[in-house]
């Protein structure tokens, strides 16, 4: 809001790089303006990951001499600088080499220096676990958050990504789960198999809006599902001997019946309640 001089969300955005005709322009001239809009936001509200320089432990001996460094690693090379006496030289060894081993005549020093990488052992011990769950705990939030605002937005694109983002998180859990086949069925007949128009057929018909209204979209399947468990509810309240008419005729007046029931509820300020399965069912 700050970017766009806006004190409210109802205020019109205002930005020095977008024109006031810009409604008049053409689309290409609008993904323009939006792409050095974008740049400039991303540009001020972007945190990159801590860039953490890769280093290498190296033990070295020269004689009796023996010591241990650690060095950078840069273009997958390790800088050493080694001072003997008045000799002083920096060296560039490939890190290949430096985890075998080698050995470096140095000019006007005698004995030769064995340069060796140090395994460390305390590595596994050392990882920060908390960081490893928090970082990826984070990830998956941010992914799950917003699949939820494309599917309230009606985002036929982004719906599309953010699938393709949940593949590895559903195969990672098993390699047979239906909704990692799911998703990929999703994308490759959206994206490759199904003409231009049936595919957008297909993704607005993921949506539905029932009430109306901006950023009111949900789930279709969702609110099928939900549907049917209504649908369950009623016709086994009519007890055993039911018909198929009062089937019928129930399952007509559900959307009343469903109306009356929540207004009821609003009325009385009812709140719902969260009940847990016991042992027995978990099982």
């Amino acid at each position: 809001m700050e970017k766009f001089a806006m004190n409210t969300l109802d205020d019109t955005p205002k930005h020095d790089m977008i024109p006031s005709n810009i409604c008049l322009q053409h689309k290409h001239h609008k993904e323009e303006v939006a792409n050095r809009v974008m740049e400039e936001i991303v540009k001020d509200i972007f945190i990159p990951f801590e860039d953490k320089a890769q280093t290498c432990r190296l033990k070295m001996s020269l004689g009796n001499w023996q010591t241990e460094a650690e060095t950078p690693i840069k273009d997958d090379k390790v800088k050493v600088n080694v001072a003997v006496g008045k000799t002083a030289v920096t060296l560039d060894i490939p890190t290949a080499t430096v985890k075998k081993g080698c050995v470096v005549k140095l000019p006007g020093v005698d004995n030769p220096l064995h340069i060796k990488e140090k395994v460390s052992h305390t590595s596994a011990s050392t990882t920060d676990g908390l960081q490893d769950y928090v970082v990826n705990f984070l990830q998956w939030y941010f992914v799950i958050i917003q699949l939820q605002d494309a599917i309230h937005e009606g985002d036929v694109v982004r719906t599309n990504v953010i699938l393709k983002y949940m593949i590895p998180f559903f195969y990672s859990h098993s390699s047979l789960s239906k909704y990692f086949s799911e998703c990929i069925d999703f994308i490759l007949k959206t994206e490759l198999t199904l003409p231009p128009n049936y595919s957008m057929r297909v993704r607005a018909a993921s949506f539905v809006n029932v009430h109306g209204g901006r950023g009111q979209n949900k789930a279709a399947d969702m609110h099928k599902e939900n549907e049917v468990k209504l649908l369950k509810e009623l016709i086994k309240g009519l007890g055993a001997n039911k018909s198929e008419h009062s089937i019928i005729a129930i399952s007509k007046a559900a959307p009343v019946v469903a109306a009356v029931v929540s207004n009821f509820d609003k009325m009385l300020e009812l709140k719902k309640l969260l009940i847990l399965p016991t042992r027995r069912d978990r099982l």
